[in-house]
C-alpha cells in the first residue's frame, strides 16, 4: 500500500514536471500568498516545481524558472524542514 502511494506521488510529480517542460509559459508561476510549508517536487531544464500548502484545501503546485522565486521557495522549504518559524 505504501509503495503504491509513493509510486503515485512520483508519477504525479513527473507529470507536473513534464507539463512544465512541454509548456514554457507554465513555468513562470507567481508564489501564492500564503505559501506555507512548501515541498520541493523536482527540477528539469531550469524549471523547479514546489507544492505550497500541502495537505490543505489551498494546496497548489508552483513551477518557476525565476532564480529569485526558486531561491525564495528553497528558503521556505529549508525553514519548513528545520522547524524555524517564518517571520
Amino acid at each position: 500500500m505504501k509503495t503504491r502511494l509513493v509510486s503515485s506521488l512520483v508519477l504525479a510529480t513527473l507529470g507536473w514536471l513534464s507539463f512544465a517542460i512541454a509548456s514554457p509559459s507554465s513555468c513562470d508561476d507567481k508564489i501564492p500568498d500564503p505559501c506555507n510549508k512548501p515541498r520541493f517536487l523536482g527540477q528539469a531544464q531550469g524549471c523547479a516545481c514546489f507544492e505550497c500548502n500541502p495537505g490543505t484545501p489551498k494546496a497548489q503546485t508552483v513551477c518557476t524558472n525565476s532564480d529569485a522565486n526558486k531561491q525564495a521557495l528553497f528558503d521556505k522549504v529549508a525553514k519548513a524542514t528545520t522547524g524555524v518559524p517564518e517571520p
